[in-house]
């Protein structure tokens, strides 16, 4: 049974974004510290531009 779904193209991500749609590729390691959280390092790259050093904290809750 179809879900009725199908993915977006780029001028409809265009027309309901308000802008233009960007490209953004990431290579992440997840560090989990202690139980109390995941430090993600890596890169991201956005447009194909140069990739650039990334951080993110997750605390768990």
């Amino acid at each position: 049974m179809s879900s009725g779904m199908r993915d977006l193209t780029i001028d409809e991500l265009d027309s309901v974004s308000g802008g233009t749609v960007h490209t953004e590729v990431r290579k992440t390691t997840l560090i989990d510290i202690n139980g109390k959280g995941i430090l993600a390092i890596g890169t991201v790259s956005i447009d194909g531009g140069p990739a650039l050093p990334s951080a993110e904290w997750i605390p768990v809750k």
